[in-house]
């Protein structure tokens, strides 16, 4: 019952970041940029499937898919805040991406955050779990 829960949770905390990627993140003058244009990247969608099969469908490498999903969405949220001026370029501009980064970028980044330290904690405490079980 309880991990049903944080599948749930877990699920619930993916599909408001992903809501909040149609927020604008990026942009200067008139030239606004939504989390969307730049999220539909190869990473996210691996990220957003690896979590989705790790929670849901694949429940003895839970862990392990959900944290390199997660990580995915984390690799291409940091790509796209350094590189986003730019996406051709080799060098980042964190001073430029500082300057004009909206607050949906901050926000999205925060829910990746709490959607690893989520999976992270779930997945420690079913090891523990098991491991106990284990030794009775």
């Amino acid at each position: 019952m309880r991990s049903e829960r944080n599948k749930l949770i877990l699920t619930g905390i993916l599909l408001a970041n992903l809501v909040v990627m149609f927020l604008p993140w990026f942009g200067k003058g008139a030239l606004k940029i939504l989390g969307i244009e730049l999220m539909v990247g190869p990473l996210t969608l691996l990220g957003v499937l690896g979590v989705m099969l790790g929670l849901w469908w694949f429940p003895r490498h839970r862990l392990a898919a959900c944290l390199t999903g997660t990580l995915l969405i984390l690799a291409e949220e940091l790509h796209a805040f350094f590189f986003w001026p730019n996406l051709t370029s080799v060098l980042p501009d964190p001073g430029f991406s500082l300057r004009f980064t909206y607050a949906g970028f901050y926000v999205g980044l925060g829910m990746t955050l709490i959607l690893l330290a989520g999976c992270l904690l779930c997945g420690w405490r079913a090891l523990a779990h098991g491991r106990a079980q284990e030794k009775n």
